[in-house]
């Protein structure tokens, strides 16, 4: 019974993030009505999965009535504290943020591998960071890090968790600890370079800014260009995004420029414009990729740079009213 009352309520999910209300509101009913019938026989995570097609519904008095249920049977497996620190992480609240690591903790006590436990570490040191909590943050990344495997999320995990150890000590102006986990990061990341490009990014951006700000322009370049590197590289594949490599040598001009190289700067910019000029094709991936992922405001503030650039860097104002024109017919 429980998979066939857990199945109407995704179908009315469903329906409910595409719209069609009604018939949402129609499944869930159907979904409401075995659960009246069968309380006393389904377990604490069906009550929580009504809870949140209720919430969607804004059936105030189902959601509250299936949350007290829940409680009320207990939790007891990994799905239901899943499901309950969903819950909670999703409410407003100090008391809330509270209750979902307070959950967490629990959901360790029978995590059976150490990539569920550190998922359950990450997710308390984000929950943390809502509360302001900045060394429990630290404490719970660095514990994440700590039990992720080197392979979970296909090699991604660990160094997300090794950059987010880094950017809390450079939040706390511990420089040499947070340069370690910059390095931890990046050297873990190269080991997977099919699906680095954005996590790469993720992690030479603000180690370069850190480097920067301790007088260390070697250091930061040295992420900078790896970055422009890596991404440009894969620009062949499918996965990363044209723009990526442009991306960061606008941050390697700006950070030349910051600096008093104004000469390297223009010619980073120059670059960025040669290669724009060969690649016309970029533009249209990009606005494909932007239309399929609807992010047309991305390539909007893509488009803006460039115009910008052509009218302050290049005094070219009519390219700068070309592209700006581009801008306009995107919104």
């Amino acid at each position: 019974m429980e998979k066939e009352i857990l199945l109407k309520l995704k179908v009315a999910s469903v329906l409910y993030e595409n719209g069609n209300k009604e018939k949402s509101l129609e499944h869930y009913m159907k979904a409401r009505h075995l659960i009246d019938e069968h309380k006393d026989s389904i377990g604490a995570f069906v009550f929580l999965e009504a809870c949140q097609v209720a919430k969607k519904l804004e059936k105030t008095s189902d959601q509250e009535a299936f949350l007290k249920r829940a409680k009320e049977k207990g939790f007891k497996t990994i799905d239901e504290y899943n499901a309950i620190i969903a819950h909670y992480a999703a409410e407003d609240g100090e008391d809330s943020v509270r209750m979902a690591i307070g959950h967490c903790k629990s959901a360790l006590k029978i995590a059976n591998n150490d990539n569920d436990r550190g998922l359950y570490y990450f997710r308390m040191a984000r929950l943390s960071e809502k509360l302001e909590d900045d060394m429990s943050a630290l404490l719970f990344y660095e514990k994440a890090y700590e039990h992720y495997l080197e392979d979970f999320d296909r090699g991604r995990g660990k160094p997300y968790a090794a950059l987010c150890v880094a950017k809390c000590h450079v939040k706390a102006g511990v420089y040499d600890k947070a340069f370690e986990y910059f390095d931890i990061a990046y050297n873990l990341t190269i080991k997977y370079d099919k699906r680095i490009c954005m996590l790469i990014m993720q992690i030479c951006e603000p180690a370069a800014m850190a480097k920067e700000k301790v007088g260390d322009l070697d250091g930061a370049m040295f992420y900078l260009n790896s970055a422009f590197e890596i991404t440009k590289r894969a620009e062949v594949d499918t996965y990363p995004v044209p723009w990526w490599p442009q991306s960061m040598q606008f941050l390697i001009a700006e950070m030349y420029e910051r600096n008093g190289n104004q000469k390297q700067a223009d010619e980073t910019y120059k670059d960025i414009l040669r290669n724009h000029e060969r690649k016309l094709d970029i533009f249209l991936h990009a606005a494909h990729l932007g239309l399929k992922y609807n992010r047309p405001k991305f390539i909007n503030v893509y488009y803006e740079k460039i115009a910008d650039m052509y009218e302050t860097k290049f005094n070219n104002l009519e390219k700068a009213k070309e592209w700006r024109q581009r801008v306009l017919a995107e919104k």
